[in-house]
């Protein structure tokens, strides 16, 4: 993480490689291309993280430089049981809904780093996050996924972690809207948080997203139990309804850590098929062993935050960012599967 935050430019050391009588003209160099909001929120957020972690004095005013009043965190702890506890709680999951207690989390999580030599791996892909730009107006679009590990060990142990970031625009500025986070704590508590009930059931008129998801859900047991391929062939028509040409989804493994993206319906489609495919191999007997640990839908964010798993998917993480018109354009997974070799995963 350190080699990403820190970076050089070698600018102008030329060197020439000519036996004629007369210089080489200098090397013009590209135009750079200018730095959106998103991205420049990004840098500040990186870096105040970067300050906090070595224990650097203003950090903490430096990141919250992109959290407002509408800024919420979700964080789930994806050892504890979620919603499998069935008594209408969700175990290990926290919310972070004003500047003071967005506030209070990083001050705790910087003191549990200690130095940022303890952040040990930074994807999903090339050390870096993914930043996608926008547009800002259309909530959600913008978007940043992180993945992390740490070697903390203990009491302050993450195993592993992800963050999926939304923004909004706010005067030409970038703030974080919803930010979730699933980090692997064994040594944290599982603490228990009562269920409220989605603005989907309460609602009247429905939110589009909420019929959106609906489909997506239906389409997505189909296509898990699917034993053959005319019913696959189903389930991905029916899933399938849910995305656009626009629609990108992105996916790491942190068996391997690999990463892919899918960015348009045929690559999107194909991945399903995979996935379908994928469970129905590591079935037990009958048995996928599909289950949901945490599941919050979000009309007022235009998302959803998933936590599921499978006998092919021991952990595993969706993030999902509905348009206007109810139809997926955003959705960030990170997995871990049992066996590297399973590439394609959701």
């Amino acid at each position: 993480m350190r080699a990403v935050l820190t970076g050089a430019a070698l600018v102008g050391a030329g060197v020439t490689l000519c036996g004629c009588g007369k210089a080489d003209p200098p090397a013009t160099d590209p135009p750079v291309a200018p730095i959106g909001p998103t991205q420049k929120a990004w840098n500040n957020h990186f870096q105040g993280f970067a300050d906090g972690a070595n224990q650097k004095e203003g950090a903490l005013d430096m990141i919250m430089k992109d959290y407002d009043d509408d800024s919420v965190i979700a964080v789930f702890n994806d050892e504890c049981e979620g919603n499998k506890v069935g008594d209408g709680s969700r175990d290990g999951y926290v919310e972070f809904k004003t500047t003071a207690e967005i506030r209070g989390f990083f001050d705790g999580l910087f003191k549990d780093l200690v130095s940022l030599d303890n952040v040990n791996f930074v994807g999903p892909t090339g050390g870096s996050p993914i930043v996608t730009e926008g547009p800002l107006k259309d909530k959600g679009k913008a978007n940043v996924f992180l993945t992390w590990k740490t070697s903390l060990t203990g009491a302050t142990e993450i195993k592993y972690a992800t963050d999926s970031f939304s923004w909004q625009n706010k005067d030409g500025v970038a703030k974080i809207w919803k930010q979730n986070i699933v980090a692997t704590q064994p040594g944290v508590a599982c603490a228990a948080v009562a269920t409220v009930a989605s603005e989907c059931a309460t609602a009247d008129p429905k939110p589009a997203m909420c019929a959106g998801w609906d489909n997506h859900f239906a389409g997505f047991g189909a296509g898990a139990g699917a034993a053959d391929d005319a019913a696959r062939t189903l389930a991905l028509d029916l899933i399938m309804k849910d995305y656009t040409a626009e629609s990108l989804v992105q996916v790491f493994n942190n068996n391997g850590d690999d990463y892919t993206s899918f960015s348009g319906l045929a690559p999107i489609r194909g991945m399903f098929d995979q996935l379908f495919k994928d469970i129905q191999a590591a079935k037990v007997g009958e048995d996928i062993g599909l289950a949901v640990k945490l599941l919050e839908i979000e009309p007022k964010f235009n998302g959803v935050f998933l936590v599921w798993e499978a006998k092919s998917h021991l952990k595993a993480t969706d993030t999902f960012v509905f348009n206007d018109a109810g139809k997926i354009i955003r959705q960030n997974i990170v997995v871990l599967t049992p066996a590297a070799e399973v590439k394609v995963q959701v």
